[in-house]
């Protein structure tokens, strides 16, 4: 706005708009767990980064480290960093659970975890770090990939979640990263991760375009191994690559505790007394506001008090 005083009309209404496109973002509250609270701004706290890549890879707590206390950071406001500042343990197993983001959502939370991991583990090189690269093995696995790294058609652009993804692919071996990819829909993958894959595991599958797909992607001399999969039993799979010696079909242990993904009974709840799920208590879980409490007010993020302008 200042190089060009001639142009400063039109450059100040270009920014008028990218500033709107900004507030709508952080002012929506399912950004909230990266851009902070809509009410207020990201508290200044001590290892902000730090902590959150403890929480998100298991790796406890740093014991004598200095953390912000709840005075400056209330607890409720960075749920990461409560569990570190509460003395969180080490853990094997980290599940990121992001089943209720919506899909406009999804692919930048993903993009952006995906990218953190990887470049920290790319930073383990650096001598500080303690250790040498490739000494901190971390996997990955991405649960409905579809979501994530799916393969566009030529009419789209590729996701930012898929382009992260299909890096690590590619070069996340060498820093000690490795990649699970677990869907239902394998025709729907990144061509580019699924060909960095060495070893699959593969259940019944009954679509064409899949079994077609699967067929590209695996060596032809596993064919007629691949015509067994549309007739697989429940919990049959077909492993195949540098996991085995040489391909076999094996029977996967049934699962304990057994998961909450069984078909819903409709005749059984259609034709028993009707239950009726509790509406408001729903929908102000889902709006982000404890029960019995009013709506907050509508005040934009980082938005002047009084009609003043912002900076």
């Amino acid at each position: 706005m200042t190089r060009d005083e001639a142009s400063s009309s039109r450059a100040r209404d270009n920014c008028s708009t990218m500033l709107m496109r900004i507030y709508r973002l952080l002012e929506d509250s399912q950004f909230e767990f990266m851009f902070g609270p809509t009410c207020y701004e990201w508290p200044s706290i001590m290892h902000s980064l730090a902590t959150f890549m403890r929480d998100i890879l298991g790796a406890g707590c740093l014991r004598g480290a200095g953390l912000t206390g709840t005075a400056a950071c209330p607890e409720g406001q960075l749920p990461f960093y409560d569990r570190q500042r509460g003395g969180s343990t080490r853990s094997n197993v980290v599940i990121i659970d992001l089943s209720l983001l919506a899909s406009e959502v999804l692919e930048n939370v993903t993009a952006l975890i995906g990218r953190l991991i990887h470049e920290f583990l790319q930073r383990l090189s650096d001598p500080v770090s303690g250790i040498g690269r490739g000494e901190y093995p971390v996997v990955i696995i991405l649960e409905n990939a579809h979501n994530y790294i799916r393969d566009g058609r030529r009419t789209e652009d590729d996701s930012i979640s898929k382009l992260v993804f299909e890096r690590i692919a590619r070069e996340g071996r060498k820093y000690g990263l490795g990649l699970v990819v677990a869907s239902q829909r394998p025709s729907e993958l990144s061509k580019t991760v699924l060909s960095q894959c060495n070893s699959f595991i593969v259940h019944r599958l009954q679509n064409p375009e899949d079994l077609r797909y699967f067929r590209e992607i695996v060596p032809g001399i596993y064919g007629q191994l691949l015509d067994q999969l549309p007739a697989l039993a429940p919990r049959s799979a077909l492993v195949l690559g540098e996991c085995v010696q040489a391909p076999a079909l094996v029977d996967m242990r049934e699962a304990s505790p057994v998961p909450k993904s069984k078909n819903p009974k409709f005749y059984r709840s259609w034709t028993q007394e009707e239950k009726q799920p509790d509406f408001e208590a729903v929908c102000e879980r889902w709006e982000g506001r404890q029960p019995g409490c009013p709506a907050p007010a509508d005040q934009p993020y980082g938005a002047p008090e009084n009609g003043g302008e912002a900076e």
